[in-house]
């Protein structure tokens, strides 16, 4: 299933996490400074709520081994291609960057470490602590944290559905009340790092299975409330960029991914002027190639800004950096429609049509 104006919201938060990542010290001051920007990085729980969603959507009748196994693989094979070229590719110029263009890199590391983030990635455990102190790192590729934790809530949710097909509601919240203690624990106890971070894909991928169940409720919402939508979006990033307070983290956790629970159930009850700009072609076509654009973004950020300043030795000043971002941002979106064209859908339908799955 796809809707138009989702595929156009999931395109404009992908690019703002570009914006979010892009290195600061090559960034206009203005637009790093922005709360909206610095806010971002929230987006990639917007993600795993729309995939909760999605999948329920999908895959609410998922009750028997066989549906289960055929779920596995479809979700397996619609991740996996695109995470093993943009990790091998990663490995590759950092390898290269090391050893021949140190300017591109910010600190090298050692080959075992560089093996070691490579497994950790493409067996999709770096949301999580399974490889010890090394997981404080993120992978070889550090947006993909959010595919292990996406593929970890993809099984979690097929076993729910499988095992506990007629409780599934009562057993969804009780993970996901289960993922918010353990997460508050580990936050209060355990030195901050990022082998957790499987939980906060959970909760906001069950907080997406509940939005779809809401959904499903027949009840009406008035037109007007989508154009406010913007406006809370400002005034949330804003709230939480600009004031600290001791159960932030909590509601980072909780509050965010549910507003943006409610952010995709207004647009899915209304059609108005939000709705005609999500389905722009602009934005759909880079809701298309999305998943492309999150996992590439991390290495042209890394190597295109540093090239052009650091080996060209293009001088800085606010044009110079203006124009290095709009075209780093244009050759992200060029290179994921390759990848978008040839990793994820010919490989991955080849990879189909191997397995026999329709």
């Amino acid at each position: 299933m796809r809707i138009d104006k989702l595929d156009g919201l999931r395109g404009f938060c992908c690019l703002m996490v570009v914006f979010y990542h892009y290195p600061q010290s090559y960034l206009p001051d203005f637009i790093f400074s922005n709360s909206f920007i610095r806010e971002s990085w929230s987006f990639v729980d917007f993600f795993f709520v729309l995939s909760g969603f999605v999948i329920s959507y999908n895959y609410s009748t998922l009750s028997n081994s066989n549906d289960f196994w055929l779920y596995i693989k479809k979700r397996f094979i619609r991740l996996y291609p695109l995470l093993l070229f943009t990790t091998v590719v990663f490995l590759l110029i950092k390898l290269l960057s090391d050893n021949f263009f140190t300017d591109l890199v910010n600190s090298p590391k050692s080959i075992t470490l560089y093996l070691i983030d490579t497994c950790n990635t493409l067996l999709m455990l770096n949301s999580t602590p399974a490889f010890g102190e090394m997981s404080k790192y993120l992978g070889m590729n550090d947006p993909s944290w959010s595919v292990s934790a996406e593929f970890i809530s993809y099984v979690l949710f097929g076993l729910t559905y499988l095992f506990f097909f007629n409780k599934k509601k009562l057993y969804i919240l009780i993970i996901t009340g289960l993922c918010v203690a353990v997460y508050v624990v580990k936050e209060q106890f355990v030195a901050s790092n990022y082998t957790w971070f499987f939980l906060r894909g959970i909760i906001g991928f069950n907080i997406g299975c509940v939005v779809y169940w809401i959904y499903n409720k027949k009840f009406s919402v008035k037109n007007y409330l989508e154009l406010t939508l913007p406006f809370l979006i400002v005034l949330v990033f804003y709230f939480f960029h600009n004031y600290e307070f001791s159960f932030k983290g909590l509601l980072n956790l909780i509050f965010k991914p549910s507003f943006f629970g409610f952010v995709i159930l207004v647009l899915l009850k209304t059609n108005h002027y939000i709705s005609k700009f999500l389905e722009s072609k602009l934005l759909k076509f880079l809701g298309k190639i999305s998943y492309s654009i999150y996992l590439n973004h991390s290495l042209l950020l890394l190597v295109l800004p540093r090239i052009t300043f650091n080996f060209f030795g293009l001088p800085q000043s606010f044009c110079s950096e203006l124009l290095v971002l709009s075209l780093t941002t244009v050759f992200v979106i060029l290179y994921s429609t390759i990848t978008f064209k040839y990793v994820e859908s010919a490989f991955g339908g080849a990879l189909k049509k191997q397995l026999k799955i329709q």
